[in-house]
C-alpha cells in the first residue's frame, strides 16, 4: 500500500496476477488474547495478526467483509465488516472454539506417495444456527491446513482444491473431509486416489499403458 491506497492481487490460472487498487480505510479492534483475524470475500482474503494484548490493524480497501478471527487458546469468532470508512470493531465477542486440521496429499503407491500438496486451495464449510460459512485457507509446505472452528459448528466439511483434480497425470473427485460436532482437535487426511490410468504412446507402433502401483493387472 501507499499513503492513501492498497493493492491486492487476483490469481485465476496461468503465470499472471491481476492486480487491483482502492482507497484504503484503516479497521481496528481487539481480541481477548494474541490471535489471527480474516477478512474476506469471494476472492479476497485480507489477514492481520494482533500484537501480544490481542489489539490488531488493518488497512482494507472499501467491502462488504465476512470476518473469521481466533486466539492461539482456541476461541474463535465468526462475523461481518461493511468496511466504507475508517472502522473501530471494538472487543471481537469470541466463543470456545476447535483446531480442525486436514492434509491433503497423494495416495500411496503412486509415484509421489504420500507427499502433501503445499500451497493448494483448501476450505472449511459450516453451519452455526442458521447460518453457513465457508472460511478460506491455503496448505503449508506439508499439505496441512489448520481452521479453528466454532465447538457448536455442524455439518463441518473441508475441501482441498474445490473438491477436484483433473490433469494429464490425475483426475480424482471428493476432495473432501466431513468431521463430527465434537469439542477436541481433530485431523484428517485427503487423498487424490488412483482414478484414473494415464496412458503415453512411445512410438507409432508402441503403445504402453502405465498403471499406479500396486493396482490389479
Amino acid at each position: 500500500m501507499d499513503a492513501t491506497n492498497v493493492y491486492w492481487g487476483y490469481y485465476y490460472n496461468g503465470n499472471s496476477v491481476t492486480l487491483n487498487s482502492g482507497k484504503a480505510y484503516k479497521v481496528t479492534g481487539s481480541l481477548e488474547a494474541e490471535g489471527s483475524v480474516t477478512f474476506y470475500t469471494g476472492h479476497e482474503v485480507f489477514t492481520a495478526k494482533t500484537d501480544s494484548d490481542g489489539k490488531f490493524a488493518i488497512m482494507l480497501p472499501a467491502l462488504d467483509y465476512k470476518v473469521w478471527a481466533y486466539t492461539d487458546s482456541n476461541r474463535v469468532y465468526l462475523g461481518s465488516a461493511n468496511v466504507k470508512a475508517d472502522l473501530d470493531m471494538g472487543a471481537l465477542e469470541l466463543e470456545n472454539g476447535r483446531k480442525v486440521s486436514a492434509t491433503y496429499q497423494y495416495a500411496s503407491g503412486t509415484s509421489k506417495g504420500n507427499v502433501g500438496l503445499p500451497f493448494t486451495p483448501i476450505s472449511a464449510t459450516m453451519s452455526l444456527g442458521s447460518n453457513v460459512w465457508t472460511l478460506p485457507g491455503v496448505t503449508d509446505t506439508t499439505g496441512k491446513a489448520t481452521f479453528v472452528v466454532p465447538v457448536e459448528a455442524t455439518g463441518l466439511s473441508v475441501v482441498a482444491n474445490n473438491g477436484s483434480v483433473s490433469n494429464e497425470a490425475f483426475e480424482a473427485s471428493g476432495l473432501n473431509y466431513n468431521f463430527e460436532k465434537g469439542t477436541s482437535a481433530v485431523t484428517a487426511t485427503i487423498t487424490i486416489e488412483k482414478e484414473k490410468i494415464v496412458k503415453h504412446t512411445i512410438q507409432n507402433e508402441y503403445e504402453i499403458t502405465i498403471k499406479p502401483y500396486g493396482e490389479e493387472k
